[in-house]
């Protein structure tokens, strides 16, 4: 028996989504596929139907570094290379977002210093912060959880990653 091929038209479109149910958000541009839609998302959308804003779109990053968005969440990325002569990296926040609760990054130094210094300032709450310098070729980690710290030992030519974290 033959196949019933009645009604089926090269370049017909089966259903009309982006017509009929206009799935696209935030202006958003929709093209048909057979029995399905994309969705084309303006700059600072992303998902099925640009129903997500990116996070980077409401984040910013020091200068000189640029904001790469995540799966969950978004990070700043910056390089930085030091002579003794230049001072670090500076950013100020203006206003803390409670939901990151954890950091990450790498270096790698032949030198001792200062990695990292953050710092709170706030009137609610004591002067928090996290300390990561080298002294005599080893790693130290301090924080305002009182008088204690980590060492942690530094093979000056080797990459290291540093994971910070809180709960709470």
């Amino acid at each position: 028996k033959a196949l019933l091929t009645e009604s089926i038209q090269m370049g017909m479109v089966s259903d009309d989504p982006c017509n009929h149910i206009r799935p696209c958000l935030h202006g958003a541009i929709c093209q048909d596929a057979w029995n399905e839609y994309v969705c084309i998302c303006p700059e600072d959308y992303r998902g099925k139907n640009c129903e997500e804003r990116k996070p980077c779109a409401d984040n910013t990053c020091p200068v000189n570094s640029y904001c790469r968005n995540l799966d969950i969440g978004y990070e700043c990325v910056a390089s930085a290379a030091f002579d003794g002569k230049r001072n670090g990296i500076y950013y100020q926040i203006d206003h803390v977002n409670s939901s990151i609760t954890n950091m990450s990054f790498s270096f790698r130094s032949n030198t001792n210093g200062t990695i990292l210094w953050l710092e709170s300032h706030s009137n609610t709450e004591s002067n928090h912060f996290l300390h990561i310098e080298i002294v005599s070729n080893t790693l130290q980690v301090k924080w305002d959880l009182g008088p204690s710290y980590e060492n942690h030992a530094l093979h000056k030519t080797v990459s290291q990653k540093i994971d910070a974290g809180r709960r709470g």
